[in-house]
């Protein structure tokens, strides 16, 4: 039976662990030489700051704020169920220390104050700082810990839940775009905005729903519905159905297809990360990718400005892409302070390790 989707939340999968230095965002091969921050331009001034009752999303949790005292507390959950908890504690100019708050604001429903929200389960609320950021003028709050880096980047919304599910829904839609070709040379194309051209027709796919969060399962024009699994360059398409007895469940269509695509060749040929360079990050847009996809796309963004990779790998990978121009002096390479987030951000989820 199909149940795994990659893009399940809380509700569905354990805590990540976390190992590994944070600060390495650019692969360079056997020398190791790390990017850093004092690669990047200036960053932008912050002039918003965090308003009682704003909500938040990272991609996996909506979160509104309330004050309890000197402490913001973020408090929420998923698309399924709450509990999502934690709080802020102003340290000056734009800066937070995380502490642990209670999700309700009667004490008497609540045994302790806790440190909850996904990306800061397991860790020690003394170990992790807040900072909020802004670009394009949108604020953007970023939270990492001492020794791990990034840990969450949470973005403002006007409607959490609403806006959540949008972000979980277009992430997904993301991940598995694309121009696909099957070994007998059928097309098989797949949007961003959610439409799809198929030999069997073409039209908008909707995504099902598993414990209300949108799930690897799409349905077409003609009513059937299709599991997507995408990683390094391919793609596998199984019909399945709705378990009879469990609707939480879908599970292969007996005498069903299962139809395997490759990425085509001019697909491969193009920049296939450009939203890296162009939009904050967060966990959640970017946890379904394999950990292979992540390091390209991490390293997309370096390449995108013509840095020189020693990794045999990322030469060929990038030698292939037409707009790639590598530099004589990696030292003139340098990243905007979003794209050092989002590499930051990237490299922060390569290193976790899930267990299901």
């Amino acid at each position: 039976m199909i149940r795994k989707s990659l893009f399940l939340t809380v509700a569905l999968i354990s805590m990540m662990a976390c190992n590994g230095n944070a600060k390495k965002t650019a692969e360079t091969g056997e020398k190791g030489t790390n990017q850093e921050s004092t690669q990047t331009q200036s960053a932008e001034a912050v002039k918003a700051s965090i308003e009682v009752g704003s909500k938040w999303h990272d991609g996996l949790e909506w979160f509104q704020v309330r004050k309890d005292g000197d402490v913001l507390v973020f408090f929420g959950g998923t698309l399924h169920e709450g509990g999502a908890v934690f709080g802020l504690k102003a340290n000056g100019n734009n800066r937070y220390k995380v502490v642990p708050a209670l999700w309700e604001n009667d004490p008497e429903m609540e045994a302790e104050a806790s440190v909850s929200a996904r990306g800061m389960l397991g860790l020690e609320p003394n170990d992790l700082t807040a900072e909020l950021k802004a670009f394009d003028g949108k604020p953007v709050i970023v939270i990492k810990h001492k020794t791990l880096g990034v840990r969450s980047v949470l973005l403002s919304t006007d409607d959490g839940m609403k806006a959540l599910d949008a972000s979980m829904q277009a992430s997904m839609a993301q991940w598995m775009s694309g121009n696909w070709q099957s070994a007998d040379g059928k097309r098989y194309t797949l949007k961003a905005d959610q439409s799809y051209s198929f030999p069997s027709g073409s039209g908008k796919y909707k995504f099902e729903y598993v414990y209300d969060t949108p799930y690897n399962v799409i349905t077409l024009n003609d009513g059937s519905h299709w599991s997507v699994e995408a990683a390094k360059g391919k793609m596998t398409l199984t019909e399945v159905k709705q378990d009879s007895q469990d609707e939480e469940l879908w599970e292969p269509m007996n005498g069903g297809k299962t139809i395997s695509l490759s990425l085509s060749q001019e697909d491969q040929q193009q920049w296939r990360y450009g939203f890296a360079s162009t939009q904050p990050l967060t966990v959640g847009m970017i946890e379904g990718y394999d950990k292979e996809d992540l390091r390209i796309m991490r390293n997309e963004i370096w390449a995108r400005h013509g840095y020189k990779f020693n990794s045999p790998d990322l030469q060929q990978r990038f030698s292939k892409v037409k707009g790639y121009k590598p530099v004589a002096d990696n030292n003139q390479v340098h990243l905007t302070p979003l794209e050092q987030l989002n590499a930051e951000t990237i490299k922060a989820v390569e290193e976790r390790t899930e267990e299901w």
